[in-house]
């Protein structure tokens, strides 16, 4: 018994160093494997990272395994992502069942196309957010975004393969059955990528005459908030008037984030967060969790759903949840 309890103690300790390595390694290959993440992480530290330095919205303490971590999903996600939606994509050309794309939007000059995908695309993405925040099973891979305790560009990247396979087709299937050709899709892939990495940063850009017109860290950083009052709001990419239209704004005046984050605890590591949706007890608490879609507010046994976490407690809990959506819906 001591010797077997004289090697767990070096063993437990080797384990992170040793996973750190196969993660790095990891990154390494999924870089090879995917060129095309280089240009956001160029994007990420020429520009993002000294604009936080300059104007940070608050102290940030990053530590090396979190910025592993999130590296891992900026490049090792992405790949998986981008492999994902190549097939969703051919699927979407060969299925018969679905409409042929409509062909009158070759015919629209550039600016007025690209208005009409921007809305269109973000119109697609706000319900399908929504929905991840909606269902508890889809909110099982969406967590995985949320559990970051701090934002900032990179942050942006950490999410589930799952979860961003269904974001990105909320934009993709509208644009494809609107008629837009492949380099629109770059375009707006482009747009969306960008300004995803802007409003995670750690930039305070003031609040403007356009916080309540386009998303900005300050209204993204709602979003991820920890404080139930804001929870389940602000679902828009890039135009945060959708929110106000669809009844889900909350950009508070004379108020900042205090935290981030969620109430379940997640895994660390980079494998853990994308086994995490799968794990038995997971799968167990969605079946079981109830849920109400559309202009109110989800209700389930999840944590994210309930003001207090106490799946025991419901009854007081869904009087205030009541109270809440009423507020929404007005």
């Amino acid at each position: 018994m001591m010797g077997a309890a004289t090697l767990r103690r070096p063993l437990a300790l080797m384990r992170i160093p040793v996973a750190t390595a196969l993660t790095l390694v990891a990154i390494i290959a999924a870089l090879r494997m995917n060129p095309a993440t280089i240009p956001m992480l160029f994007v990420g530290l020429v520009i993002f990272s000294p604009l936080e330095e300059m104007a940070p919205r608050r102290a940030l303490q990053r530590s090396p395994r979190e910025l592993i971590t999130n590296l891992a999903h900026a490049t090792m996600t992405t790949t998986l992502t981008t492999m994902l939606l190549a097939g969703a994509v051919v699927g979407m050309a060969w299925l018969p069942v679905l409409p042929a794309p409509s062909r009158w939007f070759a015919e629209l000059p550039a600016p007025v196309a690209l208005a009409l995908i921007v809305v269109i695309g973000d119109t697609g993405y706000y319900w399908m957010h929504r929905a991840m925040h909606g269902f508890p099973l889809l909110w099982r891979f969406h967590r995985v975004h949320h559990a970051s305790e701090q934002l900032y560009w990179l942050a942006a990247a950490r999410a589930h393969p799952v979860d961003q396979l269904l974001l990105h087709m909320g934009w993709l299937v509208p644009l494809h059955f609107l008629g837009a050709q492949s380099a629109w899709f770059a375009v707006y892939a482009t747009l969306l990528t960008i300004q995803t990495l802007l409003v995670h940063s750690n930039i305070d850009l003031g609040s403007g005459r356009l916080r309540g017109l386009l998303v900005t860290p300050e209204f993204h950083h709602w979003h991820h908030t920890a404080e139930r009052d804001a929870w389940n709001r602000n679902y828009a990419s890039q135009l945060a008037f959708l929110d106000t239209v669809f009844g889900t704004r909350w950009l508070p005046r004379n108020r900042s984030v205090a935290t981030y984050g969620i109430r379940e605890s997640l895994p660390e590591s980079y494998i853990g967060q994308l086994a995490s949706p799968l794990l038995p007890d997971a799968r167990k608490k969605a079946r079981s969790a109830r849920h109400v879609i559309g202009v109110r507010l989800a209700q389930s046994t999840d944590e994210r759903f309930l003001l207090d976490g106490d799946p025991h407690n419901q009854t007081g809990e869904r009087d205030g949840r009541q109270a809440e959506q009423r507020q929404v819906v007005a």
